[in-house]
């Protein structure tokens, strides 16, 4: 007979199944009978209803009781599925009648063998045991033994010296000699299957060896042949380090429970999952190198395929600035450990945020909104990075001219109706105006330092570091005097201000003692101290609004005199909801904005711990995607920490020193960020949308120099002031353009 591979364990448990007698809620579960008797109360042979038990008789060949003859249950080890560890049995001895009584035999599938002497045996095969089984088994008759020989044979093997040969479900084995020869003795009558099993090698089996009573029988020969995986393909040819693949081919072992590994060229894949005898889910190992791709079941090696491991990617180009509906192309490059390209390389390519446009898994991306992401490419662990700008507003190649004489860093620029300018300019300590023509004039301040009196010419009058410049309706110009501690205002005509006559074009205090501090809020202006003021806006409802920094408030002149504190003054840092206003304790920044309803907007915090812009609501709505009563702080941009994070939702969005704060004609607010590297926009959605400044990610080389005129986000800029033009142009002085004043403006 042709020797076959054969698995006869899985139909015997299915037997097992259908024939094992208690479910499996029987076993731990005990439940009264209908008798009224326990599963585990014992019946009258002393057995308990969940102990398996297995009674017979066995007789001698003449038919008469065998008395005293060894009985054994046993499941074998050995199967053709593999070999254990060692048999579970139980032994009991025949009476003088010939009965047995085999208590608690092992679950499975069972052997039964009565044993005399080793030359007389009977045996009983496939019994199949379940919990609380009770089975009266067919008598068994001893019978003189037989022995079965033959002969295995492998291909490629040297020597077949220690090759396993057995009966599978018995304890009947032999080891081959050189040659494959063996022979297994004191075999019982009956008919078996015969299986033969050696390492890296399919185990053989052959049935219908039939033994009779004191005969050797030759069994056919058991032809061994290797077991060999086969790959046949790859779900990808190449991936960096965590990087997951599927394996396709033949023989993976999983139905036979082999031993499997999978290597990348020297290096062994720690992490792998066995989907089927066809598939094998691995992914790549950290410190794999490009080569062969080999499985091993049970030590047999597959054929190898070549898989290149990415241990680098680079992305080009390394930023890019676009105007909304431009399409970029981004290009990765990889390379293997060796510095050599791999081509094609398979990569995830996914945007850090989607409020800038899309990018498809070619690299290609396309603007569709204003903002700034980052462009990850990604292949297991290995990734690179680049950045994209997306915005309406162009830089210019032309910029305004301020003065060929001197350098200036300008603390604030007020824009007046007719497109003239107030510029602060800090250093000098002096205000000057820049006609709409381009002239050039000093309007307030001498060039030196010092603390006016009031009533002094306005041009000849001494100031201490002037900011905040502002113009009422009426023409009315107002500023900070930062370290002289007060609110200035120099009339445009005569007239009275705050209760007090003034005259045209000379200097006035309206707010401050000259004296830094804080003495309360109340009446008489000028007996109230201030701290480092730093901005002043005219308030909508009536008055002035001034950022009295130093001593953390922001405060507010009536028109009849009094001054009073909206914000700040308390010891509390604002919560992530809202907040009493007069709670708030935190440091305040330097300007802030007022829209056109009258609701003021600062910046807040530390940079060490994170920083915020903050609403103060004095109209109830829905400002900046968020619902507000009046009266109340509420944060609308920034976290607890400080950085960046690209654009996206405004509260999960890091600031870095934000500053420099105004509203556009739309009503969408515009500031500095990142230490006044980034002009950043917060729209009504609650959205933060980069404009301007070139910020490529971290660690990655910066973007070539740009050809002007080009989009507000292909620059790097540093600058000191931000602020909203006539025209609705955005308009900031940039580090590297100390002489010149820059207008941005949507396309």
């Amino acid at each position: 007979m042709l020797p076959r591979r054969l698995t006869s364990v899985t139909f015997l448990l299915a037997w097992l199944v259908l024939a094992g007698g208690c479910g499996p809620a029987d076993r731990v579960i005990p439940m009264k009978l209908q008798d009224g008797v326990s599963q585990t109360t014992p019946f009258h042979d002393g057995v308990t209803q969940t102990t398996p038990l297995l009674t017979g008789e066995v007789r001698l060949a003449s038919g008469e009781p065998a008395a005293n003859v060894s009985v054994i249950a046993y499941v074998s080890d050995y199967q053709v599925a593999g070999i254990g560890s060692g048999d579970q049995q139980v032994e009991t001895r025949t009476n003088a009648l010939g009965r047995f009584q085999l208590v608690d035999p092992p679950l499975g599938i069972n052997t039964i063998e009565a044993e005399a002497t080793a030359n007389s045996k009977a045996i009983r095969m496939n019994v199949p045991v379940a919990l609380g089984a009770r089975m009266d088994l067919d008598p068994m008759t001893l019978q003189p033994t037989g022995a079965i020989t033959g002969r295995v044979s492998a291909e490629g093997a040297p020597s077949l010296l220690g090759t396993m040969v057995f009966i599978p479900g018995t304890h009947y084995v032999a080891v081959t000699d050189q040659q494959g020869g063996y022979t297994l003795k004191n075999v019982p009558v009956g008919t078996y299957e015969v299986a033969a099993m050696r390492q890296t090698f399919a185990t053989t089996l052959v049935d219908g060896v039939t033994v009779s009573s004191q005969q050797t029988v030759s069994a056919p020969d058991l032809e061994l042949r290797l077991d060999a995986p086969v790959l046949e393909s790859l779900s990808q040819t190449n991936g960096g380090a965590g990087a997951e693949l599927l394996l396709r081919g033949r023989n993976f072992g999983a139905s036979k429970n082999t031993v499997l590994s999978v290597s990348f060229g020297s290096t062994q894949a720690s992490r792998f999952e066995r989907v089927s005898d066809t598939e094998i889910r691995v992914w790549v190992p950290a410190g794999a190198m490009s080569g062969p791709l080999v499985v091993r079941s049970n030590g047999v090696a597959s054929n190898a395929l070549d898989f290149q491991v990415i241990a680098s990617l680079s992305v080009t180009p390394h930023y890019a600035a676009l105007y909304v509906g431009d399409r970029r192309k981004f290009l990765v490059e990889a390379k293997n450990g060796l510095g050599e390209v791999i081509p094609s390389p398979n990569v995830r390519w996914d945007l850090g945020s989607p409020v800038a446009g899309m990018v498809d898994q070619s690299g290609d991306f396309k603007g569709s909104g204003e903002g700034w992401s980052e462009i990850r490419v990604t292949s297991g662990t290995v990734s690179a990075l680049s950045a994209v700008g997306v915005t309406s507003w162009s830089y210019p190649a032309t910029s305004l001219s301020l003065s060929s004489e001197s350098t200036m860093t300008l603390s604030s620029v007020s824009i007046r109706p007719d497109g003239g300018m107030v510029i602060g300019d800090w250093e000098r300590n002096r205000l000057l105006l820049r006609e709409p023509n381009g002239n050039l004039l000093p309007l307030v301040g001498n060039g030196t330092r010092g603390t006016s009196p009031d009533g002094m010419p306005a041009a000849q009058a001494p100031l201490n570091s002037p900011s905040g410049a502002v113009f009422d309706p009426a023409g009315h110009l107002y500023f900070a005097e930062t370290f002289s501690n007060l609110v200035r205002v120099v009339p445009a005509f005569d007239t009275e201000l705050f209760g007090r006559r003034m005259a045209a074009g000379r200097l006035y205090s309206v707010a401050g003692t000259g004296q830094q501090g804080f003495n309360g809020d109340g009446p008489d202006l000028t007996a109230r101290r201030l701290n480092a003021p730093t901005d002043v806006v005219v308030d909508v409802k009536g008055g002035l609004i001034v950022m009295d920094r130093g001593n953390r408030r922001i405060r507010r002149i009536t028109p009849d005199g009094a001054i009073e504190t909206l914000a700040g003054g308390g010891a509390y840092r604002l919560s992530e909801t809202e907040m009493d206003p007069l709670q708030f304790g935190d440091s305040l920044k330097s300007d802030f904005a007022q829209d056109a309803q009258g609701n003021l907007v600062f910046a807040a915090g530390e940079h060490a711990r994170g920083e915020r812009i903050v609403m103060l609501c004095r109209v109830a709505g829905t400002h900046f995607g968020r619902s507000m009563q009046p009266g109340m702080l509420y944060p609308v941009a920034g976290t607890d920490q400080p950085g960046f994070n690209g654009d996206g939702p405004s509260q999960l969005t890091m600031l870095n020193q934000p500053a420099d704060l105004a509203f556009l004609p739309s009503g969408e607010l515009v500031f500095t960020d990142g230490g006044g590297y980034l002009i950043r926009k917060l729209g009504d959605d609650g959205i933060v949308r980069t404009l301007a400044g070139r910020r490529t990610p971290s660690g990655v080389l910066g973007a070539a120099p740009t050809l002007f005129p080009a989009p507000a986000t292909a620059p790097e800029i540093s600058p000191h002031f931000l602020t909203v033009s006539a025209r609705g142009g955005i308009l900031i002085q940039p580090q590297d353009h100390l002489l010149s004043l820059v207008e941005l403006l949507a396309r």
